[in-house]
């Protein structure tokens, strides 16, 4: 229950927290993206093609439409790389990308055949990552963030006599009391595009006359991803501790550990809310091994099957093009972010199969029966999606969110760290069957059923990841306060804590791809 002031009657709080922002409706701004190409392929004997080639790409950012010259000062006093960063973008000229592949088959393809391939690539800016950056820098002519909590004390417009605990959105600029700080965001100077080199290697060998079977290793290294961190934060002057209760049984939990992070408490400009650092500071490295074999035009029966192991890790890039206002766990180190990819599905297997039936002997009733029926199914099956233990609360610095450091960034619990966990296997089996018929000269009939995840199988998509809400701390026998509990939201103390939200690793979202469940669809084609 939520101590209210004394003239209005108390009552349970029905939220958490409610956020809101103000800006300009539409952002408009160009930019140029040129690129050159060039490619040469050419044989060093009669086995063994070479393709060497480079590419050029830049891209012109537009320039700043809204600088903020009293954030920018701010920023030299504690942020040399970031100073003039709302008055400028930063400029990459040197975006060169070679590529050479090469093909050996000896004895003409009998034998094998052994392609080697590497290159450099470049990725784009997303233009949303460029309005965040023209459109939020701090200034009232750019966004302003509003977040009430249950004890904010506010009227609000749309509903009378509702100021307290309660949430409102604002259909005008709002009071002060609920006016935030203002955020920015911003690139940093040596700020560019992403940058992969990528290298593959594979054997292919042909078996008989139907056969066919392939190895291959793949391997990315990825720098220069984006990322974010909020600069406006003072280093810490302390930790804060807590401590697990609860979960035990599920992995890398245990009752009893604890654990400290450093607590921030302090922004650096007190007049600012987050001032997010768009970065190119994030690595990932991706290796891959796969296997594939094919059965081709043997008695009407064509198979291929495939099956990929993989590995990818990296320091948790954006993946959207809306920047997160701090990405960084810890805003000073993102060596707690390491971990496996939000990509990272280790498992798959992919396959196909067409079978065609041709009956050329027998009666001919036997014949026009079985004779042109032609069925294909498809098969897929792979491991489910990563996932981490979340968590809940903390405290947070204005503008902010909450978490156990306080500085509004990952959430995950560090101690087992991110994307440890994964959802089930994924799995889809779709079928299809036809039979075709001739009318009459020069008019064909079809008819065909086709069914979409034919086993009904249901794959999860997303859980429930809030594994830990903070608790009230223990003083110690020596009269100082105890480390926080996280206590772990199971569905027995969800219940005891009257709330309604999903117990942790409760199911959220299910689907297969383009249907959830199975379907069947039955059709009919004339040709003439």
């Amino acid at each position: 229950m939520i101590q209210y002031p004394p003239s209005m009657i108390p009552h349970y709080a029905c939220f958490h927290s409610f956020t809101q922002s103000f800006g300009a409706a539409q952002t408009e701004f160009v930019t140029h993206e040129l690129a050159g190409f060039f490619e040469d392929a050419f044989r060093a004997r009669a086995d063994l093609k070479i393709t060497i080639g480079v590419r050029y790409e830049y891209t012109l950012l537009p320039f700043p439409q809204t600088p903020n010259e009293a954030l920018d000062a701010g920023l030299r006093g504690f942020a040399t790389q970031f100073a003039g960063a709302t008055s400028s973008f930063p400029e990459d000229r040197n975006d060169v990308g070679p590529r050479v592949s090469v093909a050996w088959s000896p004895r003409k393809g009998r034998l094998m055949t052994v392609h080697v391939g590497y290159g450099v690539f470049y990725g784009r800016l997303a233009g949303t990552t460029v309005r965040s950056a023209l459109a939020d820098t701090a200034l009232a002519e750019s966004t302003t963030q509003i977040r009430i909590t249950p004890t904010t004390i506010t009227g609000c417009p749309q509903v009378a006599n509702q100021g307290f605990g309660y949430p409102c959105a604002y259909v005008s600029a709002p009071p002060a009391a609920v006016a935030e700080t203002s955020s920015a965001m911003l690139f940093a100077k040596n700020f560019r595009v992403p940058a992969v080199q990528r290298a593959s290697f594979s054997l292919e060998r042909e078996v008989g006359r139907h056969g066919f079977v392939r190895a291959a290793y793949a391997m990315a290294v990825s720098t220069q991803l984006p990322g974010s961190v909020d600069l406006n934060i003072a280093p810490a002057t302390s930790l804060a501790s807590y401590e697990i209760e609860g979960g035990d049984g599920h992995s890398g939990l245990h009752t009893g550990e604890t654990f400290s992070v450093p607590l921030y408490t302090a922004r650096r400009i007190a007049q600012y809310g987050p001032v997010t650092a768009l970065v190119s500071n994030v690595n990932a490295t991706y290796n891959a091994g796969t296997v594939e074999a094919a059965l081709r035009g043997w008695r009407g029966v064509e198979m291929r099957g495939s099956f990929t192991f993989s590995r990818a890790i990296d320091y948790a890039p954006e993946i959207g093009g809306t920047p997160r206002v701090s990405g960084q766990f810890d805003p000073f180190s993102n060596g707690y972010d390491k971990g496996l990819s939000t990509l990272q599905f280790p498992e798959r297997f992919s396959g196909d199969a067409i079978y065609r039936v041709s009956v050329r002997r027998g009666p001919k009733t036997l014949r026009e029966v079985l004779d042109g029926w032609r069925a294909a199914a498809i098969a897929t099956a792979g491991s489910g999606a990563p996932y981490s233990y979340e968590i809940s609360g903390g405290t947070y610095l204005a503008g902010g969110h909450e978490t156990v450091n306080g500085s509004g960034g990952a959430s995950y619990l560090p101690t087992v760290g991110r994307n440890t966990l994964r959802l089930p296997v994924r799995a889809s089996v779709d079928l299809r069957v036809e039979r075709g018929f001739g009318l009459r000269k020069g008019v064909r009939l079809s008819g065909f059923a086709e069914a979409f995840n034919l086993l009904n199988q249901r794959n999860l998509t997303r859980v429930e990841t809030r594994a830990f809400l903070l608790g009230t701390p223990v003083p110690l026998p020596d009269g100082f306060p105890g480390p926080t509990p996280l206590v772990f939201q199971d569905a027995t103390t969800i219940a005891g804590e009257g709330l309604t939200t999903p117990a942790f690793g409760a199911p959220t979202s299910s689907t297969s791809g383009v249907s959830r469940e199975r379907q069947v669809e039955f059709g009919v084609r004339v040709e003439f």
